[in-house]
């Protein structure tokens, strides 16, 4: 895929999020007894924290062999901590050090928590954690007390527009194209990304076939649609547009139902919003999607559940 191969794999080649890169450069120049061991990076599905997560683990020393990813969605238990314990203590068979990244770390069972907190706790000098979650509310507080936080932000159109430009070049010289998409092409594909620098790669490489501009808008404008919105958001912004008394109890079993990233629930409701926004002819259904729009403009993901069942509520209040 064109977004792994875009994919950078040094500091240097990182597009935005330029705080959180000097501070990181920072502790590189440090040695190991001096600098953390446990880092949190958190911020919106996309933006880059398991990217930059590896080249950590690569500047710190770690080579892909001894640079350990763990789906915390997927492995979430006690027998997860378990493999790490036993394997954290040994020595790499290359390089000089080992990480652990923690995607999705949030995830992890409580139990798994406590019983990673003692190997965090006596950390080896060889060994890095590495936790990245969309919300860190959900790792506990002793746990993150004991991390170097770094929050990745989503990008600016601006350096949204570098990273298509980057892998325009590579997807132009691989596919042998005549020309590059044009920049109504591009702005377009900005606008519907959200900040989110795997999602503006994916649409890229998704409207490569399109023969003409109109096909290629089209297309953004329905791939985006369909990325954002599943049965149960369309249900819920339903909901949220009827008049219903009892609408608050399905939104929130529906919600219950999804099991989902708040932030991107979220995202997702204000995607669908503003496609009704920009295709309905009904004012009064405009009005109401641009209230909706104005409740969720806020993110969540470091807040999390809560910040995002409060803004449900907020939006069935707009009688």
């Amino acid at each position: 895929m064109l977004y792994q191969q875009v994919r950078p794999n040094t500091f240097d080649k990182v597009i935005g999020n330029k705080a959180v890169i000097l501070g990181l450069k920072g502790l590189v120049a440090k040695r190991p007894a001096d600098r953390p061991h446990t880092f949190l990076l958190h911020g919106p599905s996309g933006c880059g924290k398991t990217t930059l997560a590896r080249i950590i683990a690569k500047e710190f020393g770690c080579d892909d062999v001894n640079t350990i990813e763990i789906n915390a969605a997927n492995c979430r238990g006690i027998d997860t901590i378990r493999d790490i314990s036993n394997s954290a203590d040994l020595m790499p068979m290359f390089g000089v050090a080992k990480s652990y990244i923690l995607d999705e770390s949030h995830q992890l069972t409580s139990a798994a928590q406590e019983a990673l907190l003692k190997i965090i706790e006596d950390c080896p000098l060889h060994v890095y954690f590495i936790f990245c979650t969309t919300d860190p509310s959900k790792i506990i507080l002793t746990i993150r007390n004991r991390c170097a936080k770094y929050e990745v932000v989503p990008l600016r159109p601006s350096e949204l527009r570098k990273v298509l430009e980057d892998a325009t070049v590579r997807m132009v010289q691989e596919l042998k194209l005549d020309d590059p998409p044009p920049a109504e092409v591009i702005d377009a594909i900005v606008k519907a990304s959200n900040g989110c620098p795997r999602q503006a790669v994916m649409l890229l490489e998704q409207i490569q076939s399109c023969t003409s501009v109109e096909d290629a808008l089209e297309s953004i404008e329905y791939l985006s649609t369909a990325e954002s919105v599943s049965k149960e958001i369309f249900e819920i912004v339903q909901l949220v547009a009827s008049k219903k008394s009892t609408r608050w109890e399905r939104i929130a079993k529906l919600y219950r139902e999804l099991k989902p990233d708040p932030e991107k629930v979220r995202l997702s409701v204000l995607g669908y919003c503003k496609t009704i926004l920009l295709t309905t002819a009904d004012l009064d259904e405009a009005g109401r999607m641009a209230e909706v729009i104005s409740i969720f403009e806020k993110p969540v993901y470091t807040a999390g559940e809560a910040l995002l069942a409060r803004m449900l509520f907020e939006s069935t209040l707009l009688d």
